[in-house]
């Protein structure tokens, strides 16, 4: 990671980032606050003490995916019938298994549970955001 113009070299960092911590490393390189509803992080600031969930969707061809890693593991959600044949639930360990070959949803079921819970209280953080970001439409301000 490094900036423009810095004159020593960058470094590599393993942390997981997203795309959600574009906009608040921008603004802190602009010397602006971010938003309070950001999700993100400025990506030259301290690394968190755990990293946060990391929310992923997809809808594509008739593929409608939302999954959460968290740690080292992942669930995924599939649409039933999905082009791709994937199953409905899929659990992985990713320090034991990179690739997502082994399917964990069955034979770990408490932990499935768990990261379900964990994904829909991130999608209804998220839609609560989304809500709180709307806020007044243009309709809605020139009627006001």
């Amino acid at each position: 990671i490094k900036r423009a113009h810095e004159p020593q070299a960058g470094s590599v960092v393993m942390d997981v980032t997203r795309s959600l911590d574009i906009a608040p490393t921008a603004m802190a390189a602009a010397g602006l606050a971010p938003a309070p509803s950001f999700m993100g992080r400025n990506l030259f600031g301290p690394p968190p003490a755990q990293a946060p969930p990391l929310y992923v969707e997809e809808d594509l061809e008739g593929n409608v995916l939302h999954g959460l890693r968290d740690g080292p593991w992942k669930i995924i959600q599939a649409n039933p019938g999905n082009p791709r044949g994937l199953p409905p639930v899929a659990l992985y360990n990713l320090d034991a298994d990179p690739k997502e070959q082994r399917n964990m949803a069955q034979a770990e079921p408490a932990r499935t549970t768990q990261m379900l819970t964990a994904l829909q209280r991130q999608e209804a953080q998220i839609q609560k955001r989304a809500a709180l970001d709307a806020g007044p439409t243009r309709v809605a301000d020139r009627r006001l």
